[in-house]
């Protein structure tokens, strides 16, 4: 989830920070198991959040808005907005890679535009955490998640310091293939 930096730090979080940062929360457990103002507080210093309040806030009416490029997602937001109808996810296709991580750069540096949430690749994670443009998702509860992913999945999403910095949605399968009289041609064992 995106940070807008531009806003001065305050030590009392925003009603739509909060929302944005248990609604990030609520839709990426939603995705796993289907298929206002920033008020720039660290983690470090941010109390964490009961679940009484993450109740309270998921009936409190507001859009937060989503950039993706999964297709289809419309369906799982549909499932997150039926279970919590008060609040509504505004889908956004702002490109996929390049095209997208420079909308989203451009937008947290003028302090405006940017989204409340937005899916980013597990490899362009890091050039967002190394200018503090993510919030630390701990003190609403991500790190409850951490067993439901394997270790390459959940490393992907946190810091060295135990930051969460994402909720990850999926990870694909990859294997290599190869020719054994390739290699028998040339002796490799």
């Amino acid at each position: 989830m995106p940070r807008n930096t531009s806003v001065p730090s305050t030590s009392a979080m925003s009603r739509r920070l909060f929302l944005t940062a248990t609604g990030a929360l609520s839709l990426g457990a939603a995705l796993t198991a289907c298929g206002g103002s920033d008020s720039g507080s660290s983690a470090a210093s941010a109390k964490p959040v009961s679940q009484a309040d993450i109740d309270k806030a998921m009936k409190t009416p507001t859009e937060l808005t989503f950039w993706t490029w999964v297709p289809n997602i419309a369906k799982e937001v549909a499932l997150f907005e039926k279970k919590y109808p008060a609040v509504k996810v505004k889908i956004v296709n702002a490109g996929q890679g390049t095209p997208q991580y420079t909308k989203l750069r451009t937008a947290l540096k003028a302090g405006s535009g940017a989204p409340d949430m937005v899916q980013i690749e597990y490899q362009a994670i890091p050039t967002f955490t190394i200018t503090d443009s993510l919030l630390d998702l701990r003190p609403y509860g991500a790190s409850a998640l951490r067993s439901t992913f394997v270790d390459w999945t959940w490393g992907q999403v946190s810091g060295s310091k135990g930051e969460v910095w994402a909720i990850p949605q999926d990870t694909g399968p990859m294997g290599m293939l190869y020719r054994q009289d390739i290699f028998d041609k040339h002796g490799i064992e």
